[in-house]
């Protein structure tokens, strides 16, 4: 069999180490995307979009247009997990949302919306805070 005809889920049943053992064939598509560096701001929310859409989420992107409907300030993707509503604003490293972008997170987040809204730098960091969200979400809908 051919590292190539197996699926992401069966390569994460083998180990790192024989993975490696296979260079660029062994990685999986999700390490093979949080490697790869995005060169702008809208190509990352491409990468930050699919990784939602490819996890069972329906992410909304906002349109970036300067005549758009949607309140000036909102972060650029919103989506939900576990019945709580989360805005990503895609921002490159060393980069930081407007003050205008500041005073919509702020009130996206306070009541009554109670939104979880945070600035995403890189599709590691996305993954990451997806990841993190999941599990703490997880155990409070068990908890509670």
């Amino acid at each position: 069999m051919n590292i190539r005809d197996l699926t992401d889920k069966q390569k994460l049943l083998m180990s790192t180490k024989d993975r490696k053992s296979f260079g660029k064939s062994g990685v999986t598509y999700d390490e093979a995307e949080a490697g790869a560096v995005a060169k702008s701001e809208m190509e990352l929310q491409g990468q930050l979009y699919s990784l939602l859409y490819r996890r069972g989420h329906r992410p909304r992107m906002q349109p970036t247009r300067k005549r758009s409907q949607i309140a000036p300030g909102m972060p650029d993707i919103a989506f939900e997990i576990h019945g709580l509503s989360v805005h990503w604003e895609v921002k490159l490293p060393g980069k930081n949302p407007t003050p205008q972008q500041y005073k919509c997170h702020r009130e996206l987040a306070a009541a009554p919306n109670g939104a979880i809204v945070r600035v995403i730098r890189s599709y590691r960091e996305g993954l990451d805070n997806l990841a993190e969200m999941s599990s703490v979400n997880k155990t409070l809908a068990i908890d509670g």
